[in-house]
């Protein structure tokens, strides 16, 4: 929880200044939730959130986690889940949780965003 909000906290769309320390912060974060990564890569993790291929990316280019870890080819995007195919487009968060019953204004911080998500899917299943 302090790594998400360390990055809230940050006045910028930037990483923090110590990307390695960030990386640090986030396998901490994965081994203290029982994930042990191993060099036989026998765990294998589901990422969730809003703009996952962005947070793919970072977590992949900021930590080790993925040489010893597999990443699930599947992603858990809760937009899929409030979609309205009657509409061009998926719907945004606000509109994920207008749908979900969540009243609640998006504020656009990475952790309000990740709360967010987890609310949504824990509100879908």
């Amino acid at each position: 929880m302090d790594l998400l909000k360390e990055i809230n906290e940050y006045p910028s769309a930037c990483f923090l200044p110590g990307e390695a320390r960030l990386g640090q912060m986030f396998l901490n974060f994965v081994h203290d939730n029982g994930i042990k990564p191993d060099n036989n890569r026998d765990t294998v993790i589901t990422i969730a959130g809003k703009n996952v291929s962005f947070d793919y990316t970072m977590i992949s280019e900021q930590t080790k986690l993925f040489n010893s870890v597999k990443v699930s080819h599947r992603f858990l995007d809760p937009t899929t889940l409030y979609t309205d195919f009657s509409k061009e487009r998926p719907p945004g968060l606000q509109e994920c949780l207008d749908k979900a019953g969540i009243e609640k204004k998006v504020k656009h911080t990475s952790l309000e965003d990740a709360w967010d998500v987890i609310n949504l899917l824990r509100k879908f299943y």
